[in-house]
């Protein structure tokens, strides 16, 4: 199985660490292979962000190294989405923060509305829409289980900001497997 993944965003929004996260919980607790490139804009914060990823069980999965055309995308600011929709399959699956996204662009993609941002305000931690992201995501596609998620986060964050991050990954998730059943 080879999925590729674009993540985008605005600068401050964790887009390239949730790319990390999702690249690293893959590798370390799913014996994947993950190719992952960043792409960010010049200003500390406000410009696009974009992390693209191409998650696979073999070594040939991952040797084209970019993302041509992505069996998933995962928005949460419009302008990002506007520019990297050319990245997206028709048939994709797109994962949008519908509080942020509001214009689709033409295409016959399955959307996904998540209110990251409510959500993670609702787990007390605004900042972490990203791991709310993260969690629909794995809910909504099961590429990348949540326990690889969240040991993925045990790794690289400690203290308040793990607690804070994990309910919020786990708010995401949470929410899309409600709204499914």
């Amino acid at each position: 199985m080879k999925v590729e993944v674009v993540i985008g965003g605005r600068g401050g929004q964790g887009i390239l660490f949730a790319g990390y996260l999702l690249g690293y919980s893959a590798v370390k607790y799913l014996d994947k292979y993950v190719v992952q490139t960043q792409t960010y804009g010049a200003e500390t914060r406000g410009g696009e962000s974009v992390s693209e990823l191409i998650i696979g069980d073999s070594e040939e999965d991952v040797e084209q190294l970019v993302v041509r055309k992505a069996d998933v995308g995962i928005f949460m600011y419009q302008s990002t989405l506007n520019s990297y929709s050319g990245k997206l399959r028709p048939d994709c699956i797109l994962i949008i923060d519908k509080d942020l996204v509001t214009d689709i662009p033409e295409g016959y993609f399955k959307v996904e509305e998540v209110p990251a941002l409510r959500l993670a305000e609702e787990v007390g931690s605004p900042l972490s829409s990203n791991m709310v992201m993260l969690g629909a995501f794995s809910a909504i596609t099961k590429v990348v289980e949540l326990s690889a998620l969240e040991k993925g986060l045990g790794d690289l964050i400690s203290g308040e900001n793990l607690k804070a991050n994990l309910k919020a990954l786990r708010k995401g998730y949470e929410y899309y497997r409600e709204r499914s059943v």
